[in-house]
């Protein structure tokens, strides 16, 4: 019964170590459609702004180089890569099911997915909450998070 309570007193005191350095930032989409209603008459500064907030948007819709570098690096690493062959194990996917793994795809419910090391999630670009970064056997994988729709896929 102690060594129980033991546990559970040092998972909760590393959940707090772990969340106290995570912050999440939002994007809604409210103040955007509100700053346009407010600003009826558009002038050209407003056409810049709406151009580039609607590249921004578009900018996470696929893996940047430097994200694609960072992962790459990160595994490169004896311990990391430690690491993945333990995801690739536990997220096995017959040649089938590899198969049907495309962009514009989306992820069959029968495929287990993992998000990736938390390590590695804080070296990487900021996404908008709607999108996650996952792996799947040999795969990371950006997907939509209520549809798992695949937006992007990186090949280990």
């Amino acid at each position: 019964m102690k060594f129980n309570y033991l546990k559970f007193v040092v998972l909760c005191s590393l959940l707090s170590l772990v969340s106290c350095d995570m912050t999440f930032k939002r994007k809604s989409a409210g103040n955007v459609s509100a700053n346009i209603e407010k600003n009826t008459g558009k002038n050209e500064t407003n056409v810049k702004k709406e151009k580039t907030t609607e590249t921004k948007s578009t900018a996470n819709k696929s893996f940047s180089n430097n994200d694609k570098k960072m992962i790459n690096l990160y595994y490169a690493d004896s311990a990391n890569a430690k690491v993945l062959q333990d995801i690739i194990t536990h997220t096995q996917i017959t040649k089938e099911q590899d198969k049907k793994l495309k962009t514009n795809k989306t992820i069959p419910a029968d495929i287990q997915v993992m998000p990736l090391p938390l390590e590695l999630e804080r070296l990487l670009s900021p996404l908008p909450s709607s999108v996650l970064r996952v792996h799947v056997a040999k795969h990371v994988i950006l997907m939509n998070v209520k549809s798992r729709h695949i937006i992007d896929m990186i090949n280990l």
